[in-house]
């Protein structure tokens, strides 16, 4: 007779083979009538995108959220590529890593300072203001959210709806993260050799 008192613990290894290769990347000759208008955009360069195309609703949904938080976000450039590299590092998406180091430089990141995201001691490499962004980040993604004195340590470097950019910056990518390390998404052909 088993143990009452033991805990089996469940071997949830790599994503299912079957919904890995049912939710492979979207080939351009399926890609579904109701995205159309997404077809050539940045929905159709991106794998994670190719993805998510399998639910065409979502997509449409995502695209107004991302629009924002790419094109028209109150960070500047170098603080959202800060905060997706700190949230990529984190949760190891390698291919968000990738594709970020890439935006980062062109947001004026020095390489030393897109290595450095990655380090604990966040202060010797960034100003007060880059690293209380990278601390917020690291508390939102630690702890789900931010308590008073998190907030008003924010609030001495950013705004209020800098502050809600960012978290929906984080959660955005935390997202894209699921999605990547679920199935097992690949990097486009052209980042293969990073």
């Amino acid at each position: 007779m088993a143990d009452p008192h033991s805990v089996k613990v469940m071997d949830l290894g790599s994503p299912v083979d079957t919904m890995t290769k049912l939710l492979a990347p979207i080939a351009d000759a399926e890609w579904p009538r109701e995205l159309e208008a997404l077809r050539g955009g940045f929905a159709s360069e991106l794998n994670v995108y190719r993805v998510m195309a399998h639910h065409p609703a979502l997509l449409q949904a995502w695209t107004s959220l991302r629009n924002h938080l790419t094109l028209c976000n109150t960070l500047s450039a170098r603080w959202r590529e800060l905060a997706i590299l700190r949230t990529a590092w984190y949760i190891d998406s390698r291919y968000e890593w990738i594709h970020h180091a890439e935006r980062g430089r062109a947001a004026g990141l020095t390489d030393p300072e897109i290595e450095a995201v990655g380090l604990c001691d966040l202060s010797s490499a960034f100003d007060g203001a880059d690293t209380a962004l990278l601390k917020t980040t690291d508390a939102l993604l630690e702890g789900l959210g931010l308590t008073a004195l998190q907030v008003d340590l924010a609030a001495e470097h950013m705004s209020a709806q800098q502050l809600l950019d960012l978290m929906a910056t984080v959660g955005m990518y935390l997202t894209l993260g699921f999605v990547l390390k679920s199935f097992g998404t690949p990097l486009e052909e052209r980042f293969e050799h990073s």
